[in-house]
């Protein structure tokens, strides 16, 4: 049996899951739908103000944060979009210092998870 591994270098400009020539995974998918398919989204862009960025604690404070909301939410950085939900998910954006984030919530209880994400990002993740 013969394996091969093939490298695509990172300037190929294809990040991981996308194939070339592939059109472009949309932002927003069926789950920010409402039970009438009518689209309830909210959109925010938020600012990494922390000095570390995304890493796992502040992917972790993200999770715990929105757990308690009936919500599907996402949040997106150059390129890549993370469900806000899930820890490896958020660190895998590896947004660093002053990245704008652009986050969407669908969902009965979207506007009180994006009002408590936008406290916890003005807070800067209590991290000072």
């Amino acid at each position: 049996m013969r394996c091969s591994l093939f490298v695509i270098p990172a300037q190929a400009g294809i990040q991981c899951g996308e194939r070339r020539g592939a059109a472009p995974r949309k932002f927003l998918d069926s789950r920010l739908r409402g039970n009438d398919g009518a689209r309830a989204v909210i959109e925010r862009h938020l600012t990494v103000a922390n000095q570390a960025g995304i890493h796992l604690r502040v992917a972790s404070k993200i999770v715990k944060l929105l757990a308690g909301f009936d919500c599907t939410m996402e949040i997106a950085f150059n390129g890549r979009t993370a469900d806000a939900k899930s820890i490896m998910s958020l660190t895998q954006l590896m947004a660093p210092r002053g990245s704008v984030l652009r986050a969407c919530a669908g969902g009965p209880q979207a506007e009180p998870a994006m009002a408590a994400l936008e406290e916890l990002f003005r807070t800067k993740f209590d991290e000072g």
